[in-house]
């Protein structure tokens, strides 16, 4: 049996196919507002401890205005703690606010950081939120088969509660359009995406001298709707090492760490656009 293809549909995925074949750009209409979800879970294992489990359920927005810029901020946030001797679990609302620098292929830098009170800031450094959170877009038309790569490096210092660390992370993304489909009515260009990032750190954790490399291998997807240039879905797992020295101390040696992360990203509809 052969179903007619409403015209509607049909006319929406020509002018997703007229859209990818063309260099894709985030649409940062001045006035508009994105609202996101994200999910995510942090296991880290050492050994001869229990595991620790870090999660995170959040509502951003992001309110696009005039000369290539956003803000963004939670309007809701949930963090969660458990393992170590702890279950705890924290909650912050709307008025802390990120300014974005966004260009047409995503966010070039992040211009002004809000501050996270104590509690918060010993359990995730919030400050890097968008460092990664939209894709980076390539120049060329988001045809199948169409692959580039992107690297980003962050220098960052963490502070308070008996720690002095310093960090430098390059992470190294390659991309691949695989496909299309749809998520309800949007269609969207389907991204397959794998990466590395490499860290070295140094500095005192807990008081403790510590020296130390990290790196972590992430493979997910991101599904983009090249007609309206919105990011609509994302997922992403990972699996990470720790290696810490402890130079000094009561007992100096070594700390391997394994961490596990899975995490998703969806737009939520609803907003003008």
């Amino acid at each position: 049996m052969i179903r007619a293809v409403p015209f509607l549909a049909l006319v929406a995925a020509l002018h997703a196919h007229a859209a990818a074949a063309q260099g894709p750009a985030y649409a940062r209409t001045p006035g508009d507002t994105l609202r996101y979800r994200e999910v995510s879970e942090r296991v880290m294992d050492t050994p001869g401890s229990p595991p620790r489990v870090r999660r995170q359920d959040a509502t951003l927005a992001v309110a696009f205005a005039a000369g290539d810029t956003a803000r963004a901020w939670y309007e809701a946030l949930r963090l969660e703690a458990e393992g170590g001797g702890e279950a705890r679990v924290l909650e912050d609302g709307p008025g802390r606010v990120f300014v974005l620098a966004f260009g047409a292929r995503g966010v070039d830098t992040t211009l002004a950081i809000p501050a996270f009170p104590d509690p918060i800031r010993a359990r995730a450094d919030l400050r890097w939120q968008f460092w990664d959170f939209f894709p980076r877009l390539p120049a060329a038309p988001l045809l199948p088969g169409t692959g580039w790569a992107d690297t980003i490096v962050r220098a960052r210092t963490v502070e308070g509660g008996g720690n002095e660390m310093e960090s430098t992370d390059t992470r190294i993304m390659r991309y691949q359009v695989v496909g299309d489909s749809s998520i309800g009515e949007r269609a969207v260009v389907v991204v397959e995406a794998q990466g590395e990032t490499n860290g070295v750190l140094s500095g005192r954790l807990f008081g403790v001298l510590v020296r130390g490399t990290s790196r972590e291998t992430e493979r997910g997807r991101f599904y983009f709707d090249a007609a309206r240039g919105v990011l609509v879905r994302r997922t992403r797992t990972a699996t990470g090492v720790l290696d810490l020295t402890l130079p000094e101390g009561d007992r100096p040696g070594t700390v391997h760490r394994t961490d596990q992360f899975s995490g998703t990203v969806e737009l939520l509809e609803g907003e003008p656009r």
